[in-house]
């Protein structure tokens, strides 16, 4: 339904590869991105039957809630991260 190229309409290549590096490579993780894709298109699928052709409005709106769920997996990361360390 969406590929990288559609997330690239919203953020950056860099800000793309910053949320989906969780293990600080400096590199790209696509499956980290095609996990969060596929929670978004299950979010939305939850409330309409996804059309074989997309609008650009879906589309979008699949992108978004694919950046909202690699933000949140990132900041899932940096707290794992920091409880690693304290304990």
């Amino acid at each position: 339904m969406i590929t990288n190229e559609d997330l690239l309409k919203e953020i950056s290549q860099r800000e793309l590869t910053e949320l989906s590096d969780v293990n600080g490579s400096g590199e790209l993780d696509q499956n980290i991105i095609d996990d969060c894709i596929n929670d978004a298109i299950s979010f939305i699928s939850s409330f309409i039957i996804i059309p074989t052709s997309p609008t650009p409005l879906l589309r979008s709106i699949a992108a978004d809630l694919t950046i909202v769920e690699l933000k949140r997996d990132k900041a899932f990361q940096r707290v794992n991260k920091r409880c690693k360390r304290a304990s």
